[in-house]
């Protein structure tokens, strides 16, 4: 309960009253990490990435296997020019998405229920990898 209020005060000064809420373990279910993920959408479309990264590693403590939280971080770490971090990202987002269409009955733990790297499309995966 105490980590879901965190959450709903994201937005306003909560550093100072309830601590560092990116700090928080787990900070929501599913539908904060699509609002983190879609907050850094938003961030990336202003061209503010740093932000954008932390609320995409928002998403992904709440659901370690959000694939469009692992790209988002991944091209915000690229526009960042922090190669490595951006290299890591990609690799496990083809990585999940390669034994998902070689096992497509195996789920990991960190697999995500509603974005599972299984529904990547061909198309979709042929384009990121040449990004």
């Amino acid at each position: 309960c105490n980590c879901y209020a965190r959450v709903l005060l994201v937005d306003l000064d909560c550093n100072q009253m309830y601590g560092n809420v990116w700090e928080t373990k787990t900070v929501g279910g599913r539908l904060n990490a699509v609002l983190f993920c879609n907050r850094a959408a938003c961030l990336m479309a202003m061209k503010r990435y740093e932000e954008a990264t932390k609320e995409c590693t928002a998403a992904l403590k709440i659901e370690k296997g959000y694939m469009k939280a692992i790209l988002r971080r991944a091209r915000c770490y690229n526009r960042l020019e922090r190669y490595e971090e951006s290299i890591a990202e990609y690799n496990r987002w083809i990585h999940a998405v390669q034994e998902a269409k070689r096992n497509p009955m195996f789920r990991s733990s960190d697999e995500c229920p509603f974005d599972r790297a299984a529904n990547v499309t061909d198309t979709d995966f042929q384009q990121t990898i040449t990004e």
